[in-house]
This record gives C-alpha cells, structure tokens and sequence, in this order.
C-alpha cells in the first residue's frame, strides 16, 4: 500500500528507545524490555513474542498493559488509534525517568 506523509514517520536519525516508545501511539514488536517500558508509560502495546512468558510478562497480560498477538485472527484486537500527547510530554523522557529514579534511591537511603 502507499502511506501518506500523515500517517508514516520516517525518522533521519537514531533515537533513544524510551523516548521514541514515549511518543508512539502504540507498540508492536517482538518483546522485551521496550514493550514494557511502552506498557509502564501508557502506550498500547502489542506483542508478537512467542516463547513462554516470565512473570513480569504474564502480569502485565492480565493488568491489560499488554496485549499477545499468538496468531493471525489475533492482528483484528489491534487498535490504531491515535494518541492525544502533549508536544511537552514527548520530550525529555529519559529526565523525568531519570529524576524519578534517583529521587526513589535517595528515598529510599535517607529512611536506612
């Protein structure tokens, strides 16, 4: 098929993982560690892992965060929807996780 420049982005550059999860309308891809990031930041995720599932994974499943493409007739559940996200809330990701972080350690030291 042919897209329209609406609704593809081809990006020029490499980008960092977190932000560019961050600012997808939704996820499909094999699994992992980026579509769990996805799923904790609120972005519909589709997974097409087929190996068994680790807890976190399973978890995840029945919280609803994601979703397990097992077979074809699955490819209908997928939703394409587009994200309503402030242009702010796109940038500087990776600050805000990382602030979040270290604000949780020096919580978490100050109470030892």
């Amino acid at each position: 098929g042919q897209y329209s420049k609406e609704r593809l982005i081809v990006l020029d550059r490499a980008v960092n993982g977190l932000d560019l999860a961050n600012a997808a309308d939704l996820m499909i891809s094999g699994g992992g560690t980026m579509n769990r990031e996805a799923a904790l930041l609120g972005v519909p995720v589709y997974s097409i892992f087929s190996g068994k599932l680790g807890s976190i994974d399973a978890q995840m499943e029945r919280d609803g965060r994601i979703k397990f493409i097992r077979d074809a007739s699955d490819a209908n559940r997928i939703k394409l929807v587009r994200q309503d996200k402030p242009e702010n809330d796109r940038e500087n990701i990776t600050d805000r996780v990382e602030r979040f972080v270290i604000e949780q350690i020096n919580s978490f030291v100050s109470e030892a």
